[in-house]
């Protein structure tokens, strides 16, 4: 635990300029940045689905990694905040003003999404893999697309990223905090240059805009958690047989 308070110290000097040239920093904080991706991949459950044996067992092994895995990331993410947050980012009082904002973002990218839809041939191969893996272990996989990927992927592309690169009160930074966020979740998704990544990315976008305006990681979460929802309802429908 002492060599983690030291990272975050480290990080957060270097958000204040301290150590180092910006481009030593960059590196440093992109090797951190990428450390958690690969932790990320270590707790997530899909990564878990190739073992072959029994569902339920994968189950007890992998919810409590996951939640173990979250709790790490999410305390860094806290302290990161408390040492040096310009953006005012944070758990606050949940607002219906902001809930009607984070909706209206989720409606815009629907739209969006429409039309990228409309211009794809087949289906990504991020799904393509998806819908096999659902029939070799749908509970499993219902747990990870609804609840451990929004969860995870908010924490680190929105919450740990903006912190580590764009932790500016400035509108330039944040924009382009909420578009390199929206294009790396994306290339994470479809590393091809396809319509597809742009599908993706306009996913990233769309979250990366919520949390931006909300300042709040829940509603992004809860908007990712709902669109996930969305995609696997009716493989949820049938596993409660409705």
């Amino acid at each position: 635990m002492e060599n983690l308070e030291l990272m975050d110290e480290e990080v957060e000097m270097l958000n204040d300029g301290s150590i180092g040239s910006k481009v030593g920093g960059a590196i440093i904080k992109s090797i951190y940045f990428v450390l958690f991706l690969v932790f990320s991949g270590i707790v997530d459950p899909l990564a878990y689905i190739v073992l072959d044996i029994n569902e339920g067992l994968l189950l007890a092994i992998t919810i409590p990694v996951f939640a173990l895995g979250f709790w790490f990331v999410y305390s860094r993410y806290k302290k990161q905040l408390a040492r040096h947050n310009p953006n005012g980012f944070g758990m606050q009082k949940i607002s219906l003003k902001k809930v009607g904002v984070a909706i209206a973002i989720f409606i815009f990218y629907i739209l969006i999404q429409t039309i990228f839809s409309s211009l794809m041939t087949e289906l990504p191969q991020n799904q393509q893999l998806l819908n096999a893996m659902s029939e070799s272990m749908p509970i499993l996989f219902v747990f990870s697309v609804v609840i451990a990927a929004p969860l995870m992927e908010e924490l680190l592309f929105r919450g740990i990223f903006f912190n580590y690169f764009f932790n500016k009160d400035s509108i330039w930074y944040n924009i382009f905090a909420v578009l390199l966020s929206g294009l790396l979740f994306g290339l994470m998704h479809e590393p091809r240059l396809s319509i597809d990544l742009l599908l993706y990315s306009s996913m990233g976008w769309a979250f990366g805009s919520i949390y931006m305006v909300t300042k709040d990681l829940r509603y992004s979460m809860g908007i990712h958690l709902i669109n996930n929802t969305i995609a696997t309802l009716p493989l949820i429908l049938s596993l409660l047989h409705i």
